[in-house]
């Protein structure tokens, strides 16, 4: 087996720490085949999600005048059911690197639909493929291409080691994508859906922590954990654990998520490596409420989403900003809901749905 030396590290830590930098999922194609060509020297490098089921293929490449979208949209789709180390992965579930070489002969290649249709056309004579997820039938994953068949165990090697930082790296983009959308939607929402993110500087400290941020951090890291600037220590010492991942001469395990239980509530926190600064991306999960049971007493559907913020401790203007509605409907809502519930005040309507929801 082929042996990775110092300089083959310190290229797959600079590909690592590149696509971990903190991109929305729209982004990441093109962030992940811009560095494959530095981690791999080839002719094309490639992101794809094929469902060959359907016939249906997203594609990404580089450079983008040689994987033409006319290319993609024409020919590909209805030859990715002749590519080997696609059928083989769908077949079963190995998601080793593999290249085209491995399974059919130069002549056998030449003869085959998939390279007469697509890959002559861009002077493509071996493929080497990785999957990064499977789900299904679907195929997540990416590609480099040469125009002769030089491929080596140790480009099999690199993309075997850095797959799952490819997952994570997805999985990652996509949370991001979730952040941003609810951000653009409205700040006040983001928090109400328990998602938020802090900037981290160099030396370990919070360039920026909201409210909402400090709040969720104290409630599962302890009273008195979080200052101005200051993360828990126990989340310091997650992230210096994490950042010691990228030294020379290892190759790092994928940048999980810090998981913190408390009660039946889950903090779900990642570390997004980037420049100028890191990013923690926290996501609090809650246990789903069923407002069905508030609905039996009589409440509509509004009226009982209405109740359930207020059994948080949310004010009205909070609770219009969360569901989209004005302050002054929220107040009318309630005024509806006390008479049909038995109670005169906000606190009152607020302990009957507690006491609703925790049966």
């Amino acid at each position: 087996m082929e042996r990775l030396g110092q300089r083959d590290f310190e290229v797959i830590l600079d590909f690592l720490k590149e696509i971990y930098a903190p991109v929305v999922l729209s982004e990441f194609p093109d962030r992940l085949v811009d560095n494959l060509r530095q981690l791999i020297p080839c002719e094309l490098a490639t992101y794809d999600e094929m469902d060959p089921d359907r016939h249906i293929s997203v594609d990404q490449g580089r450079p983008a005048d040689m994987m033409t979208p006319e290319l993609k949209n024409q020919c590909w789709h209805l030859v990715m059911h002749e590519h080997p180390v696609l059928m083989h992965t769908l077949q079963t579930g190995d998601l080793r690197a593999g290249r085209i070489s491995d399974f059919y002969s130069e002549p056998e290649f030449r003869r085959r639909a998939v390279y007469q249709e697509f890959y002559r056309k861009m002077s493509i004579q071996d493929v080497l493929c990785k999957a990064i997820r499977v789900s299904g039938r679907v195929v997540i994953g990416s590609s480099v291409s040469r125009a002769r068949r030089s491929f080596t165990g140790k480009d099999s090697l690199v993309l075997d080691l850095v797959g799952p930082h490819l997952a994570q790296a997805w999985r990652n983009a996509r949370a991001m994508s979730r952040l941003h959308r609810q951000s653009e939607a409205a700040s006040t929402a983001l928090e109400a859906l328990h998602c938020g993110s802090v900037p981290i500087r160099p030396d370990g400290r919070a360039m920026l922590m909201t409210p909402w941020a400090r709040n969720i951090l104290e409630e599962f890291f302890g009273p008195g954990s979080v200052g101005d600037h200051r993360l828990p220590d126990t989340l310091n010492r997650w992230i210096r654990d994490r950042k010691k991942q990228f030294t020379p001469n290892q190759v790092p395990r994928p940048l999980d998520p810090l998981v913190v239980s408390r009660g039946d509530s889950e903090l779900v926190v990642r570390l997004l490596p980037g420049s100028p600064q890191d990013l923690l991306v926290l996501e609090a999960k809650r246990p789903v409420v069923d407002r069905a049971r508030l609905e039996s007493h009589g409440l509509t559907r509004r009226e009982a989403e209405v109740l359930t913020w207020v059994a948080k401790a949310k004010t009205n203007q909070e609770i219009a900003g969360i569901i989209g509605i004005s302050p002054r409907t929220v107040q009318k809502h309630l005024e509806r809901i006390f008479p049909k519930l038995g109670v005169e005040t906000r606190t009152s309507a607020a302990a009957f749905a507690l006491r609703i929801m925790q049966h």
